[in-house]
């Protein structure tokens, strides 16, 4: 378990930026995921300049952080924050194959681990 903390600070935020946008993505899927990490740690840039502008010091970034109140990544993606459903993640990545395997299984939630 990592006990070390990394404050959601600008340089911080903007070094994970360039990692996460330079990693290889080859498939629309990778590519969807590339963007979702990148809309995630928009949603923490929000959340830690909230508390450095009202409380004078930046979140550290963690899962809980990330998770923006929700108990679990089902729960996060259940409650509107983020794309639960296989049939939106595949529209979302545009991903025509996957969207047209899974027709008739437009209803049910993506597994998490």
């Amino acid at each position: 378990m990592c006990t070390n903390s990394i404050l959601a600070t600008p340089a911080n935020l903007s070094t994970l930026r360039g990692l996460v946008s330079s990693s290889s993505a080859r498939s629309a899927w990778s590519r969807g995921v590339r963007a979702y990490a990148l809309d995630l740690l928009d949603n923490i840039e929000e959340m830690s300049n909230y508390e450095m502008n009202n409380y004078g010091e930046y979140l550290a970034i963690s899962e809980a952080v990330a998770l923006n109140g929700a108990g679990s990544w089902s729960n996060y993606a259940a409650g509107g924050c983020g794309l639960v459903y296989t049939s939106a993640i595949c529209r979302n990545s545009s991903t025509l194959r996957g969207s047209t395997d899974r027709t008739t299984r437009t209803d049910q939630p993506t597994r998490t681990t």
